[in-house]
C-alpha cells in the first residue's frame, strides 16, 4: 500500500550550509536577526504532501490543495546558491484567490523523488 503522508526535510549538506553561514552572522552583530532565521530555516523547513493537501513550510507556511495547483514552473537562477536550490514556482488558483510560492526544491533531501510525486499528485508537469 502506497504511503499517504510523505514529508521531505533540508538536505544534510544544505544543512550545514545553513549552520556555517548563520555562524558568520552571529560572529558579525548586527546580523544576528538572519542568522537565527537560517537556523530555523535547517530545522524547521519541510515539504509535507497528504492525499489532499501540499504543504511547504520555509520561512512562511503555504498549503494548497492538489486540485488547486494550476502550474508548475522553474524560476530564473541567478548565482551559484540558486542553481543549486533549483526554484520552482507553484500557482494554485480557486475561485476566491490565487497562491503564488516558490519552492527550493533543490534544498530538500530526495529531491527527484519530490518533484516525481509532485508532478504525479497534481497531475501538471514542470514547463
Amino acid at each position: 500500500m502506497e504511503q499517504m503522508e510523505k514529508i521531505y526535510k533540508v538536505s544534510p549538506g544544505f544543512k550545514i550550509f545553513l549552520w556555517i553561514f548563520s555562524i558568520f552572522c552571529f560572529l558579525l552583530v548586527f546580523l544576528i536577526p538572519m542568522g537565527i532565521l537560517l537556523l530555523y530555516i535547517a530545522f524547521k523547513a519541510e515539504v509535507r504532501m497528504t492525499h489532499d493537501m501540499f504543504e511547504r513550510r520555509w520561512v512562511g507556511k503555504k498549503a494548497v490543495p492538489w486540485n488547486e495547483i494550476t502550474e508548475l514552473s522553474w524560476l530564473p537562477a541567478m548565482g551559484f546558491l540558486q542553481r543549486q536550490m533549483r526554484p520552482l514556482r507553484i500557482v494554485a488558483k480557486n475561485p476566491v484567490s490565487t497562491v503564488k510560492f516558490g519552492l527550493p526544491v533543490g534544498a530538500f533531501e530526495r529531491t527527484e523523488e519530490l518533484l516525481a510525486e509532485l508532478q504525479k499528485r497534481s497531475g501538471k508537469t514542470i514547463a
